[in-house]
C-alpha cells in the first residue's frame, strides 16, 4: 500500500488567496458605509478650533493659534443682523440670520456654499438648527415642525408636524427632544416621532445633563425622561417662569439652572440627586442668560457686562472675577466646541476663550470694517504657562473700584491741617521719638528713634491707633509711640533739694540724684 501525503496549496495560490480576502473585505466595508450614510465620512470635530460669526461673514478660529484662519467670501448678514452658526456632523455649516429667517450651507473645508439656502422669512427669530450624533434638523418654532436636514442633491423628508407648538428643543444622542405649549415631550428620530411623554405638571423647559433629557418643571423638579417612565431626580433649588436651563450648546454631566432675578445658578447631579446653589454678586443691572459647562466648572454669561462668570462646580463657589467679554454691551454667543468655551460678539474682532482647566485668552479673528476692537491689538494679559512673555503686565482696570478690590479695608484717616508755626512742625516731625524733661532748659526734649523721623502718614496713623489727639495751643499730648507710657503736657512737679522718690527697688547703699 502506498501512502498519499496531503500538501497545503503552492506560493502563487496563496498570494492570490489573501489578494481576494482583501478585496472582499474592502468591498464590505464600502458596502457597510454606504448603508450608513454620510456619518462614515464624518470628520473630527475636537480639533480645537470653532466657526463664529465675525461681522457679515462666518470665520473659522484656530484654538491652538488663537487666529482667524478662513472666513467666508459671501455676506450672509447686514448691519447688526445676528447670525447663529451650528456645525453638523457630516462636517457641514449651517448659518442661520435670525433677522431675515434665511438658512445658508456651508461646505467645511471651502466655506462656500454647497446647496441652495432656504428662506423663511415668517420664522425670523424662531428657527433653530439642531446637530445630533447622525443628523442634523431645523427647528421651526413658527411653522411648529421639526425637519431634517439631508445631504445635497437628496430630496428632504417632509418634516414632523408638532401639535400643540414648540416651546423648546435640544438634541441628545440621535434624538431631537421638543417640549410643547401643552406640556408634552416629544422625541423625533430620522425625521419621525418616537414617542411622547406626558409628566402631569407645567414644564419650564428641557436641557441635556450625564448624556440624558431632563425636562425641568416650574416649580424646579427634574425628570429623566428618556427611559420607560419619566424618573424625578430631585429639584433644583430655584423655581419661576424666569429661570434659564443650561444651554445644550454646553451641556455637561450636572443640571444647571439660572435664576436671573436672585442671581442665583443651581446645580442638580442627576446620578445622585445632590445640588447646591451658588449667589453671583452680579449687580442689580444684570442680564443673566442661559449656563454651559466644561470640565469642572460651569459658565454664567452677562450681557450687561458684557462679562462671563465662572464657577468651580467642586467648590460651589465662585472662581475669581468674570472674565470680560470683548465687545460692546448686549448679546453675544456661548457654546463650548473643540473642548473650550468661546464666548464670540459678532462684532468685535476679539474673542474670548477658555480652555477645559479654566484658563482664559483671547483670540483674533482679525479686521473687518463692521468691527470693533475693545481690547486692544493684543488684549488682556493672558494666564498659565506659555503666554510667551516671563512677567506679563498687569491688567489695567477700567474702573477705581476695580484697582482697589481685594485690599484690605483701613478706615479713613482724617488729613491734618497745615501747621501753623515752625514749633507745631517740629512737633509733627518728631511725632514717633520718646520725651524726657529737661529741668535746666525748662522744656521738653525729644530722642528719635532708629528708624528717624517718620512720614506724616505713618505718624498721622500712629496718633489715631495711640487715641492721641491735638490740643487748641498746638502741641501733642497721647502715648508716646517707643515707651508706650501715656504722657502729659505739662513739666512734671519740682521737689524740695535733699531729697528723693520713693522707691521699694532702689539699690541699698545707692541713692538717686534729686533734682535741682
Amino acid at each position: 500500500m502506498r501512502l498519499t501525503w496531503l500538501r497545503g496549496p503552492t506560493r502563487p495560490a496563496s498570494r492570490a488567496g489573501a489578494a481576494l480576502l482583501t478585496v472582499v473585505s474592502l468591498a464590505g466595508a464600502l458596502a457597510a458605509a454606504t448603508g450608513i450614510g454620510y456619518t462614515a465620512s464624518r470628520p473630527l470635530l475636537d480639533d480645537g478650533s470653532a466657526y463664529l460669526g465675525k461681522g457679515h461673514e462666518v470665520a473659522h478660529v484656530n484654538g491652538e493659534t488663537r487666529k482667524a484662519d478662513a472666513e467666508t467670501a459671501m455676506r450672509l448678514a447686514t448691519g447688526k443682523e445676528q447670525l447663529q452658526t451650528v456645525r453638523l456632523p457630516d462636517g457641514r455649516i449651517v448659518t442661520v440670520n435670525k433677522a431675515t429667517g434665511k438658512v445658508s450651507y456651508l461646505d467645511a473645508a471651502t466655506l462656500t456654499p454647497d446647496a441652495e439656502p432656504d428662506d423663511r422669512p415668517d420664522s425670523r427669530g424662531k428657527i433653530e438648527p439642531v446637530p445630533t450624533d447622525s443628523d442634523g434638523y431645523l427647528v421651526d418654532r413658527e411653522q411648529d415642525t421639526v425637519g431634517k436636514i439631508t445631504v445635497p442633491g437628496k430630496p428632504a423628508p417632509e418634516p414632523v408636524r408638532v401639535e400643540g407648538g414648540i416651546k423648546a428643543a435640544v438634541p441628545c444622542a440621535d434624538s431631537v427632544w421638543v417640549v410643547t405649549e401643552k406640556h408634552e415631550v416629544i422625541e423625533v428620530v430620522d425625521g419621525r416621532e418616537v414617542r411622547r411623554v406626558r409628566l402631569g405638571a407645567p414644564l419650564l423647559g428641557i436641557t441635556v445633563a450625564d448624556s440624558h433629557p431632563v425636562a425641568v418643571t416650574e416649580d424646579g423638579t427634574a425628570y429623566l425622561v428618556d427611559g420607560e417612565e419619566p424618573r424625578s431626580v430631585g429639584r433644583l433649588g430655584v423655581s419661576g417662569p424666569a429661570v434659564r436651563l443650561g444651554a445644550w450648546t454646553g451641556a455637561g454631566r450636572q443640571i444647571l439652572a439660572v435664576d436671573p432675578k436672585s442671581h442665583r445658578l443651581a446645580v442638580l447631579d442627576p446620578r445622585n440627586g445632590r445640588g447646591f446653589t451658588v449667589a453671583l454678586e452680579a449687580g442689580e443691572h444684570a442680564e443673566l442668560a442661559a449656563p454651559v459647562m466644561l470640565g469642572r466648572f460651569a459658565y454664567v454669561p452677562d450681557y450687561s457686562g458684557p462679562r462671563l462668570w465662572k464657577i468651580d462646580l467642586t467648590r460651589g463657589r465662585v472662581a475669581g472675577e468674570p472674565m470680560d467679554v470683548p465687545g460692546q454691551r448686549g448679546y453675544f454667543e456661548l457654546k463650548v466646541t473643540g473642548k473650550r468655551v468661546w464666548a464670540n460678539n459678532q462684532y468685535d474682532r476679539r474673542v474670548l476663550v477658555v480652555t477645559a482647566d479654566g484658563r482664559k485668552d483671547y483670540a483674533d479673528k482679525g479686521a473687518g470694517p463692521e468691527l470693533t476692537d475693545t481690547e486692544g491689538p493684543t488684549g488682556p494679559p493672558k494666564e498659565g504657562p506659555g503666554t510667551g512673555t516671563k512677567n506679563p503686565p498687569p491688567d489695567r482696570p477700567r474702573h477705581r473700584r476695580d484697582h482697589h478690590r481685594g485690599h484690605r479695608r483701613v478706615r479713613a484717616v482724617r488729613r491734618c491741617p497745615s501747621p501753623r508755626s515752625r514749633g507745631e512742625r517740629r512737633t509733627r516731625r518728631r511725632a514717633t521719638g520718646s520725651r524726657s524733661w529737661d529741668c535746666a532748659a525748662g522744656r521738653w526734649r525729644w530722642a528719635r528713634t532708629s528708624r528717624g523721623s517718620t512720614p506724616a502718614t505713618c505718624w498721622r496713623r500712629a496718633r489715631r491707633r495711640d487715641g492721641g489727639s491735638r490740643c487748641r495751643a498746638g502741641s501733642w499730648s497721647g502715648t508716646s509711640v517707643r515707651s508706650g507710657r501715656r504722657a502729659s503736657s505739662a513739666p512734671p512737679t519740682r521737689r524740695p533739694a535733699g531729697r528723693s522718690r520713693p522707691s521699694s527697688s532702689r539699690a541699698p547703699g545707692r541713692r538717686r540724684p534729686t533734682l535741682p
